[in-house]
């Protein structure tokens, strides 16, 4: 294990296969951030598993068991304690009960989560300074807690009860990463469906609720943002861009690309 410390917090990177229990009380406001591999934790109130990719936050002063549970893996990751005394947090961050204990998958999709992820793969605290990986978190906490609250109140539209809606919010988060990190190839209704655990109805109007677009306006956007920084690039043919993105033939590629930006993508790469 590396550990690096400042007043604000710290950073702890782990690799192990040790299946040991770790029983202890969170010296801050803890986010646990998996790698590789899978961790169970036991609070007063909940149990909580995070798998590769995954995170969640712990309050400030709470007791919780933690064990290792990857069968024959090194489990990965860091954990953060961010000093809650030296560091001036609203309220809305510790109140919100939505955002604590429970595991999101955002690390494609918050800068919060993607630190983590950049964290967890370089524990060269030597050439870095360690003072600048821990202060910007407050603020992307603060980002990422808005964004809950916002997602929430969409989702109080429809369930009232905070258990439900903390359920529905692990689901879309798992759905809407898996759009993130495979956008490029062909994803159908029932690959949502079996990852987030809800009936095809049940998906699609929650998902549209929460995130304000549709799974497939969703997938639409990222492949157009990157044909657009493709394209920018001027080392790829068009035919290739579409190939990469996952569409067909060129004219699919063509019509959804001037759907997005009102013109298309051969008079973009001459506007260049």
């Amino acid at each position: 294990m590396t550990e690096a410390k400042t007043e604000i917090g710290s950073i702890n990177i782990s690799n192990s296969k040790s299946k040991n229990i770790v029983d202890r009380i969170t010296p801050g406001l803890a986010i646990k951030y998996v790698e590789n591999g899978k961790e169970s934790y036991q609070l007063k109130n909940n149990n909580v598993s995070i798998s590769k990719g995954q995170f969640f936050l712990i309050r400030n002063d709470c007791y919780f068991k933690a064990k290792m549970t990857s069968k024959n893996k090194i489990t990965e990751g860091c954990c953060v304690n961010l000093n809650v005394e030296n560091l001036l947090f609203s309220d809305k961050i510790l109140n919100n009960d939505l955002l604590f204990e429970i595991p999101f998958s955002a690390i494609n999709t918050s800068k919060l989560g993607k630190n983590l992820h950049r964290f967890a793969r370089n524990n060269n605290f030597e050439t870095e300074n360690i003072l600048s990986k821990i202060e910007v978190l407050p603020n992307l906490l603060e980002v990422f807690s808005n964004e809950i609250y916002d997602v929430s109140d969409r989702l109080f539209d429809f369930y009232k009860k905070k258990m439900t809606v903390k359920s529905i919010l692990q689901s879309l988060f798992l759905a809407r990463e898996f759009i993130y990190q495979n956008y490029k190839e062909k994803i159908t209704l029932n690959d949502l469906v079996m990852i987030s655990g809800l009936s095809k109805y049940h998906f699609l109007r929650l998902f549209s609720k929460a995130f304000t677009i549709s799974p497939q306006q969703l997938q639409h956007s990222l492949r157009m943002e990157e044909a657009s920084n493709m394209i920018k690039m001027q080392s790829f043919s068009l035919t290739d861009i579409a190939c990469n993105l996952g569409y067909t033939d060129l004219a699919s590629f063509s019509k959804n690309f001037k759907i997005r930006f009102g013109y298309s993508p051969s008079k973009y790469l001459n506007m260049l």
